[in-house]
């Protein structure tokens, strides 16, 4: 079953050092972008960490968060407010006001928007000792996260089964209006020639035979075909367990080509108007499916 990008996960252990809570949210993307935000300490392994993560999770926008409070001290204890770096932000906030001829004042509020001044730092501990309960809350959180995925992914193919069925209803509508029409289109067009060509002796049947040429180039019949077959493929998507988020993009936009031919070839107004009903599910699904993994 297909997966959405959308998740979020959350775990918590405890250790011998004290809590570690890993929070991991993601957003859909078309490729993948992990933000990992961790206490110093952990710089080491953030490299590693990331890879996981990327490996996990396949595509999205995600963002990880990892906190960690010692055993038997508080946290306060151990925050420091990097104030060089608010200086020289402050600067060059100034700098940048002056060069550009920016009126107002720069305030404390404009600098603590750039970032994240305050830093926690934990002196005298073996960084190592953090590794294992680490890496066990984000195992959890992202199994947590990929869980929430698949639900999301569950509810995403219902409603895309339902788009599907629209379009699969206005396309059998558009495919009896054409094959009632079929034969006044070419009575049509051998009136059309028989009238051009009024003063001129030629056989009727070679007129027939023009006119049957003629319909061909409005024939949609090759167009609904290739339409049924892609929406047979799209189902099939849904039921997939690898990664599909791209190619049902890419075949919308085939289904999208085949319509569009279709409501091109057509002088029918009930067919141009079913042309714009099924534009518009497709529309819904392709939304639906760029948040597909």
């Amino acid at each position: 079953m297909i997966k959405s990008m959308t998740g979020y996960g959350r775990s918590v252990k405890n250790s011998e050092v004290g809590e570690v809570t890993v929070e991991v949210r993601s957003l859909n993307n078309r490729f993948i972008d992990v933000y990992l935000k961790a206490p110093e300490i952990l710089s080491d392994f953030e490299d590693e960490f990331k890879k996981y993560i990327a490996e996990k999770l396949g595509r999205g926008s995600v963002k990880v968060v990892i906190t960690l409070s010692l055993k038997g001290e508080s946290d306060v204890e151990h925050v420091h407010l990097n104030v060089p770096l608010m200086k020289k932000y402050y600067n060059e906030l100034l700098e940048a006001k002056k060069e550009l001829g920016i009126r107002g004042r720069v305030d404390l509020e404009h600098v603590l928007k750039i970032a994240n001044y305050f830093e926690l730092t934990v002196p005298n501990v073996d960084s190592s000792k953090f590794y294992e309960p680490v890496k066990s809350a984000l195992e959890a959180a992202i199994s947590e996260l990929i869980d929430m995925r698949a639900k999301e992914g569950e509810h995403i193919a219902e409603q895309m089964k339902g788009y599907l069925d629209v379009v699969e209803t206005k396309l059998s509508e558009i495919r009896k209006i054409y094959e009632a029409n079929r034969e006044k289109i070419i009575e049509k067009f051998r009136n059309k020639i028989l009238e051009l060509i009024s003063d001129l002796e030629i056989d009727e049947s070679r007129i027939i035979q023009e006119a049957g040429i003629l319909s061909k180039k409005i024939d949609i019949t090759e167009e609904c075909d290739r339409l049924v077959s892609h929406i047979f493929q799209f189902r099939r998507f849904l039921e997939s367990d690898t990664p599909v988020g791209k190619k049902m993009v890419f075949l919308i936009q085939e289904m999208n080509r085949e319509v569009t031919t279709i409501g091109s070839k057509s002088e029918d107004a009930r067919i141009s108007h079913l042309v714009v009903e099924i534009k518009d599910a497709l529309e819904k699904l392709r939304e639906q499916a760029q948040n597909i993994l």
